[in-house]
């Protein structure tokens, strides 16, 4: 799976290349949507806040029928060198809500660290 998200996250020709997926071989992956997705705000049904719109994490979370207790996130430089990806309070919250809880993502040195939500 890490190869194909690397792949998915480097086509998207945006400033920041991130991924989200799960361990299931096969299974979606998200990426994020929008190039500068940051600045997009909007509240997802159901929720009574507000998150930054299509990050790789949100939209892998709204592929799937069934929501993982576990998900994996990573960005990428143009080099193809992994480097931070831990998510954003919004996409923490966001994950949480959906029953989310712990995120594997990689830290400045492209090393995986667990966050428990």
């Amino acid at each position: 799976m890490y190869y194909a998200a690397r792949e998915a996250a480097m086509k998207n020709r945006h400033l920041f290349h991130l991924a989200a997926f799960t361990r299931k071989k096969g299974g979606p992956i998200g990426v994020n949507q929008y190039r500068g997705s940051s600045k997009f705000r909007k509240r997802y049904h159901n929720s009574r806040e507000f998150f930054y719109e299509r990050h790789a994490e949100v939209d892998l979370i709204l592929k799937l029928r069934v929501i993982p207790e576990k998900i994996h996130v990573m960005r990428f430089l143009d080099n193809g060198q992994a480097t931070m990806a831990k998510p954003c309070v919004h996409c923490q919250n966001f994950l949480r809500h959906k029953g989310v809880k712990a995120v594997r993502y990689t830290n400045w040195e492209g090393d995986w660290e667990e966050l428990k939500l």
